[in-house]
């Protein structure tokens, strides 16, 4: 759900039924709409992530809209995220409001980090919704992408959600 996430700018995070990446009908994904007043700027940030040890972290996340979307991760030498703000590393492309993009990041892990905040951001001129779906944030790129909620890895029966 979208309990832990932060709203940085826009009008709030949700979560809603709108068919996720992998085409569930009864997964669904976030929403972020823009607030009128903002123009088209919307920005969730994850909660914390206490570091122990990790010289690697893979990040990604799908998402649809309009304009274009950034991953980021925020290092802090701190553990709970309150001080000491470190590198920032960004990656960010174009979106579609049509089709659900996969944009990943694989970053080192600065030597003096603790902690990690995950950021999603998505700019353009007009008020849109950004939409998202899983995110992930992990010390390893995952080996097994089975198209656990739906048919991406070419399951033959997809979306294991009950109805």
């Amino acid at each position: 759900d979208t309990s832990s996430w932060q709203l940085v700018v826009g009008a709030n995070v949700l979560w809603t039924d709108i068919l996720d990446s992998s085409g569930c009908a009864n997964s669904g994904s976030a929403l972020i709409p823009s607030a009128s007043d903002d123009g088209g700027q919307v920005a969730a940030i994850g909660p914390c992530v206490t570091l122990q040890g990790e010289s690697t972290l893979y990040a990604s996340v799908q998402h649809r809209g309009y304009g274009e979307f950034f991953l980021r991760l925020l290092f802090y030498s701190a553990a709970d995220c309150s001080a000491g703000s470190l590198d920032t590393p960004i990656a960010g492309e174009l979106q579609n409001p049509d089709a659900w993009d996969l944009l990943t990041m694989v970053t080192p892990v600065p030597p003096e980090a603790h902690a990690v905040y995950f950021l999603l951001a998505a700019g353009d001129s007009l008020p849109h919704g950004l939409s998202v779906d899983d995110a992930m944030l992990t010390e390893q790129f995952p080996i097994f992408l089975d198209g656990f909620d739906g048919n991406g890895g070419g399951e033959t029966s997809p979306c294991r959600w009950g109805s």
